[in-house]
């Protein structure tokens, strides 16, 4: 190995029967005992840890973000959990989840806490080591696939290789802000820059996909393009020892998605204001042939500052494109027609996606029938605006025209023409 295995054991309280440094010490293995998730946090990122005592009954710890850290950091690690025996049905709970191996009660007994550690340690070098050529793959402790080598994966666990996420010599992770299909975003710190930054770590299940790492290419291209106080910054998209990420700029606040989750329908003021300020940055990535193809209200942010970012551009495309993918990428209940039929999707698109959201936020429901199928979209179904007034329904209507063609030229044109329908003037 390329640095002593460690031991890391998060223990908020002295424990008296044991002297665990003293019981699991070994020439080839260093024990870590801590009290705080922070110190946690910083052993799991910093260290290679291959065995980890938790005691999930500690006050205070964000669990899901430590567990994120270390799936991230080394998803070889080992977990045993520990606390009262009490605490066993929720640890069962975590172990049936896949983020454990085994619970061990408290108080310990030194012999039986040796042997569970002894044999999780052997369980992580027969995990981290190669067999026939392939590469084990564990997801949350987990033997999940066996995958060959390819240009993505061949640097994965490699003898010596004792890192996963980020590199640590630059990054240092803090906290998790969330988690999807394609990887799980964390809050981190730029040791060189002194500066907080968001890291996306792509799912390690993806990167043997040539198509989805060419899609996470073209959107650190597109994006990296584009600046725009509107616009989610996009710093850098790199690899360390086959994982790959992507910084971004942190944004505190919430999509508008979660907005309208919370608190309903929006006040006439306030839908005009945020889709003036969300139609510019559109505006101006049409300016320069991108279009998002994704526009809906969970890649509208609005910062706790009230600052409107446009964010995600994973599914955009250049617009002087000569063809478009065979598979269409999209949600749904936002693409316009053409984005249904595979044609090229130009400005309109995104305008059409914009009309949707605006009737979202007047009337908190969408326009389409309750229990609305996928193929009702392929079919051409129509939404139907009956929620707002007929001069704000006439805006909505040719926003969504069928035709890209019926429709407004830009999205502030969309904007001040729903501005008027409303009697409100933006100025």
């Amino acid at each position: 190995m390329a640095a002593p295995l460690t031991i890391l054991v998060l223990d908020p309280q002295p424990t008296a029967n044991v002297n665990v440094r003293q019981v699991l010490g070994d020439v080839d293995r260093l024990v870590v005992v801590v009290k705080t998730a922070s110190l946690a946090r910083h052993a799991l990122q910093t260290m290679l840890v291959g065995v980890w005592i938790c005691d999930i009954t500690a006050p205070g710890v964000d669990f899901k973000s430590l567990f994120a850290i270390a799936n991230c950091t080394n998803p070889m690690l080992r977990i045993i959990f520990t606390g009262p025996k009490t605490a066993k049905l929720k640890a069962d709970n975590l172990i049936t989840a896949g983020r454990g191996s085994c619970f061990v009660p408290r108080p310990w007994q030194a012999v039986e806490l040796k042997k569970v550690v002894n044999d999780e340690i052997q369980k992580y070098i027969e995990l981290t080591s190669t067999t026939g050529g392939k590469k084990v793959v564990v997801k949350n402790n987990r033997s999940v696939s066996t995958e060959p080598e390819n240009e993505f994966v061949s640097e994965r666990m490699k003898p010596g290789k004792d890192m996963l996420g980020p590199d640590p010599t630059r990054y240092t992770l803090i906290n998790l802000i969330g988690t999807g299909g394609t990887g799980s975003v964390f809050l981190a710190r730029d040791k060189f820059l002194e500066m907080d930054v968001a890291i996306k770590v792509i799912n390690p299940d993806l990167l043997s996909d040539p198509a989805v790492m060419a899609s996470f290419k073209d959107e650190a291209r597109i994006t990296m393009q584009l600046s725009h106080t509107g616009i989610l910054r996009f710093y850098n998209f790199s690899t360390y020892n086959g994982c790959y990420y992507m910084v971004m700029e942190v944004l505190h606040g919430k999509s508008l998605r979660d907005i309208l989750a919370s608190n309903g329908p929006m006040d006439v003021e306030s839908v005009l204001q945020v889709l003036l300020e969300a139609a510019r940055p559109i505006d101006y990535v049409h300016s320069h042939n991108v279009i998002h193809k994704d526009l809906k209200p969970e890649n509208i942010v609005i910062t706790d500052a009230g600052e409107v970012k446009i964010i995600d551009f994973g599914t955009a495309t250049l617009h002087n494109k000569i063809h478009e993918n065979d598979v269409i990428v999209g949600t749904p209940e936002f693409m316009s027609p053409e984005q249904f039929r595979g044609d090229i999707v130009g400005p309109a698109g995104d305008i059409y996606a914009l009309g949707i959201i605006a009737y979202m936020m007047f009337t908190g429901c969408f326009p389409f029938p309750v229990g609305t199928k996928l193929d009702d979209f392929f079919m051409g179904l129509r939404p139907s605006f009956t929620g707002v007034n007929s001069d704000v329904a006439a805006v909505l209507e040719k926003a969504t025209n069928f035709e890209p063609e019926g429709r407004y030229s830009s999205a502030t044109e969309f904007v001040y023409a729903l501005a008027s329908a409303c009697n409100y003037s933006l100025g």
